[in-house]
């Protein structure tokens, strides 16, 4: 049986084509509230209305991305004529919710520190000291080593 259409409208007056399924009652969202509300939640699962059915998208689709210095906001060295793209890097995340794709976007002032640590500071793991294009979250890795503590689960194991 397949799903009924989504609510019609997201409480800013705009078509909700977008839900979270991580957000508290999966909300429906416009394009542009999904994006705000999930600037400092990248990793929140979401789906996109086909016309059909609810299919599984990304937030990057919305135009999340990840910041990292500057507290979650873009690095003042940046142009401000430079599209919002422009200096991002597209970096898997793997993260106890599933595997996702986003931009992270790096601090470039002259006192920033390496990729790697700007990635740590903001609780993911890199899988390379040297330009980084996978990382793990803390949490995941949290629960992989429970995992393997209790269960003897090995990374594959855990994975699966």
């Amino acid at each position: 049986m397949g799903e009924g259409l989504p609510e019609g409208r997201a409480s800013c007056g705009h078509d909700a084509a977008w839900r979270c399924l991580d957000c508290s009652g999966s909300p429906s969202f416009c394009m542009r509230c999904c994006a705000e509300t999930h600037r400092n939640s990248p990793l929140h699962r979401v789906q996109f209305w086909n016309g059909q059915y609810f299919q599984q998208a990304w937030l990057r689709q919305v135009g999340v991305q990840v910041h990292c210095g500057h507290e979650g906001s873009r690095c003042p060295e940046l142009p401000p004529t430079m599209p919002t793209y422009g200096n991002d890097r597209m970096l898997v995340v793997v993260d106890i919710t599933g595997i996702h794709e986003l931009p992270f976007t790096f601090c470039r002032c002259r006192s920033a520190a390496p990729e790697d640590l700007q990635l740590l500071a903001l609780g993911y793991y890199p899988a390379s000291q040297t330009r980084p294009r996978t990382v793990f979250t803390l949490r995941v890795l949290d629960a992989f080593l429970l995992a393997n503590r209790e269960t003897n689960a090995s990374p594959r194991s855990f994975y699966n």
